[in-house]
């Protein structure tokens, strides 16, 4: 077999990709998100009116990004769809920004086609791993802070750390 017809381009990859991850974020959305936006919605309220339990109480970054969101967009989607559509961009931009930062990670140790392989996984991974949750949306977004941690910390750019360390502590 001809080993350029199984080596993927680098635009080519992240379109694989770009698409799975909406894939994978499209089966959690349909799958988690929608059918449980009762109980998601309420925690969510308290969370913002500060009276969730422990450990959600303490988690707020992305609850209040996705209240400012959907604050926006609830003129012309009303209260409901406005907060499914702020978690729900907030989770398909981090699950894209996940797979995206492993893939670039891996390619610092591997060769392209295996990297790909190894974001693919991770990516398809997350319908597994977050089927259980219905309300646990600072898990994705702390994904990503640690990988691109991880990525800056193998191209030897470390500033940036600790802001995203602090970011994470309170997503």
């Amino acid at each position: 077999m001809n080993t350029q017809s199984i080596q993927m381009t680098g635009t080519r990859a992240v379109l694989l990709l770009l698409s799975t991850s909406m894939m994978v974020w499209y089966m959690h959305f349909r799958e988690i998100d929608i059918p449980k936006k009762l109980p998601r919605m309420e925690l969510h309220s308290q969370i913002i009116d500060k009276t969730a339990p422990s450990p959600y109480r303490y988690r707020i970054l992305v609850p209040y990004a996705a209240e400012g969101l959907a604050g926006a967009l609830e003129p012309a989607l009303g209260r409901d769809r406005a907060f499914l559509a702020a978690y729900g961009a907030i989770e398909a931009a981090s699950i894209i920004a996940l797979v995206l930062i492993l893939y670039s990670l891996c390619v610092q140790f591997f060769a392209p086609l295996p990297s790909l392989l190894g974001a693919l996984t991770a990516n398809l991974s997350l319908v597994v791993a977050l089927r259980d949750h219905y309300f646990q949306p600072w898990s994705l977004v702390n994904a990503v802070s640690f990988a691109l941690a991880a990525l800056l910390l193998c191209r030897r750019r470390l500033t940036g750390r600790l802001p995203r360390f602090c970011l994470s502590c309170i997503s």
